[in-house]
């Protein structure tokens, strides 16, 4: 998503829940955990930054600016 797009979040976690409820915990969009699933539906290529043993980050920045340097969106949540 480029540019400042907007969507509106029943938008974004309609596609976590396929026919579940909104208002029901089991429709949330969980990010670790169907993020990746979710962005799959929506025909969005994604990837995830993955911390080593100890989360450092210095090693996250490096990777946001390496991402943002390669013009690529970043979502943080």
């Amino acid at each position: 998503m480029f540019y400042g797009q907007y969507m509106f979040q029943y938008d974004a976690c309609a596609p976590a829940s396929l026919g579940v409820a909104q208002d029901l915990v089991r429709s949330e969009l969980l990010i670790g955990v169907n993020d990746l699933a979710v962005a799959s539906r929506m025909h969005l290529a994604a990837t995830v930054w993955t911390p080593q043993q100890s989360p450092d980050p210095t090693r996250l920045r490096t990777w946001v600016n390496r991402k943002v340097t390669d013009i690529d969106p970043v979502v943080i949540g």
